[in-house]
């Protein structure tokens, strides 16, 4: 666990926490969906936005690093939405003695 500085007064964006839940399709096999789980106020900050061109398409991808308070719950099978949009969790990290929660996601394309 890391030791750094953290304002929460830096908290001044909203995400929605989203918990993995397992529903049946039409088919009646089991299918991953999320529901939400909380919102939150939390420091938002751009990592990286790529751009790639797959199958004559171009993608975007838009990674953010989301800094929050600890919550035990949060694992990384949840994923966040963020300005209406849903994000992978790609890695999580503990700071402060389990104050304070690092997530770095990526913005999922349709």
């Amino acid at each position: 666990m890391k030791k750094e500085n953290i304002n929460p007064g830096d908290f001044n964006e909203q995400i929605t926490w989203q918990a993995p839940t397992a529903a049946k399709d039409s088919f009646g096999q089991n299918k991953r969906t999320f529901a939400d789980y909380k919102v939150d106020w939390v420091g938002v900050a751009p990592l990286t936005i790529n751009e790639s061109e797959i199958s004559n398409r171009l993608q975007y991808t838009e990674t953010y690093v989301f800094t929050a308070h600890y919550d035990s719950a949060i694992n990384n099978k949840y994923q966040l939405q963020y300005n209406g949009d849903d994000y992978n969790i790609k890695k999580l990290e503990i700071l402060n003695l389990k104050r304070f929660l690092r997530v770095t996601a990526t913005k999922i394309e349709e």
